[in-house]
């Protein structure tokens, strides 16, 4: 499971551009996914903070549309807790 958190969530939205010179982060993360089969898990708090939502939060809040890219899933921090009792390692990555 990869879980992205706090700014990382911006990986999760689906109508971000990049520049033709840049790599698609977000293309390159649903690759990997669906290569290893892995959950691509992004903090709800966190992503609503930055504008990402799915179709049933855009319903929620009246938003005209939802941004979440194919294959990211909105969670709670809950589900990372879970996973950490049950992984053998946990790699993070952050900025200062």
């Amino acid at each position: 499971m990869v879980f992205f958190y706090q700014r990382g969530v911006l990986t999760a939205n689906g109508l971000g551009i990049v520049p033709q010179d840049e790599v698609n982060i977000t293309h390159k993360w649903q690759q990997i996914a669906s290569r290893y089969t892995l959950q691509l898990n992004v903090c709800i708090t966190a992503a609503l903070f930055q504008g990402v939502v799915n179709p049933q939060e855009a319903q929620r809040y009246q938003l005209s549309q939802h941004n979440l890219a194919d294959g990211f899933n909105l969670v709670g921090l809950g589900q990372l807790a879970s996973a950490t009792t049950e992984c053998d390692r946990l790699i993070s990555f952050g900025s200062n």
